[in-house]
């Protein structure tokens, strides 16, 4: 869900934002608001203590705002909210922020180790909430600062092993969470088994997974074959980040954003940002034609030019 910006006419030459709770309409003061405003010139990052309101130095143009807001007296962090404002025309805003929480937690094996860089996967009752972490760090623990208050949960995979824990996420406090790796994934060992009957069955479906795969069609720009470049750029990405890459890469490279948030079933405000950081990254260009926005993979990480 996108928050609303409702715009307040002002004649002063710096921008004005004032915060109110989306939940109750009350204005938010005194917290640490992170704010960053970024456009196609460039991107502008601001800390500033909210009492009643924060000025800041923009200069007039449409940005895509992110806001992170902490009240330092709470454990956890407190609201977040995305926007699209355009200060051309008013340079005064009041934006209504959603309510989070933190979510700390360790993952365990069968044996109560520590694993790192384990997958992780929130599934949260609402999408009010920043990006979550995808791994676990180094020692097999994660946070996911910004996290939308209500039910979380919370599952992560290493190897064969899975886990998973439901948590209730409250705002301003920190959540603490173990996942124990205590479920096992089935794999493609099953076909490793003693059955005669399943070897010719698996040259059977080779056969017809073959033919419709010659049936595919290629891209029609070129050939099914990654640049060096590409397959290097595609390693740096979050999961999230390849899953949009290979869905242009697997459609003539370019879709529009609504097609791949249907696709993906990315939530819309993640989808946005992760559009942000392609496209900061070269890796994707974003055209606007009225209410569409057409999604294509760049010549330069097509390895083009």
């Amino acid at each position: 869900m996108e928050a609303s910006a409702i715009q307040i006419p002002n004649n002063d030459s710096s921008l004005v934002i004032r915060f109110k709770n989306i939940v109750d309409s009350t204005v938010i003061t005194d917290v640490q608001a992170f704010l960053t405003f970024k456009n196609n010139d460039g991107i502008y990052e601001f800390s500033v203590i909210v009492e009643d309101s924060a000025e800041l130095p923009v200069p007039k143009a449409k940005y895509n705002l992110t806001v992170f807001a902490d009240d330092i007296r709470s454990l956890g962090k407190d609201y977040f909210g995305e926007y699209v404002l355009n200060t051309a025309d008013n340079n005064e805003f009041e934006l209504v922020l959603f309510p989070v929480g933190t979510i700390s937690g360790t993952v365990l094996d069968r044996l109560d180790n520590l694993v790192g860089n384990a997958k992780l996967k929130f599934e949260c009752s609402t999408d009010n909430g920043d990006l979550p972490p995808d791994y676990t760090e180094e020692y097999g623990s994660f946070t996911y600062d910004y996290a939308p208050v209500g039910d979380c949960r919370v599952s992560a995979l290493y190897r064969d092993a899975a886990g998973f824990e439901t948590i209730r996420v409250t705002q301003g406090n920190i959540s603490h969470i173990t996942i124990k790796l205590d479920k096992t994934i089935v794999s493609d060992e099953f076909f490793s088994s003693d059955s005669s009957f399943l070897l010719p069955l698996g040259i059977f479906v080779l056969l017809i997974v073959s033919f419709f795969m010659i049936k595919i069609k290629k891209p029609k720009n070129e050939d099914n074959v990654l640049d060096r470049r590409t397959k290097d750029v595609l390693k740096t990405l979050s999961e999230r980040e390849k899953c949009v890459v290979h869905f242009l890469l697997e459609n003539n490279y370019e879709s529009t954003q609504n097609v791949i948030k249907h696709k993906t079933k990315i939530p819309k405000t993640s989808l946005i940002r992760i559009f942000d950081k392609l496209e900061q990254k070269k890796i994707i260009s974003v055209d606007s034609l009225g209410t569409l926005k057409k999604i294509k993979l760049t010549d330069w990480f097509l390895g083009r030019e």
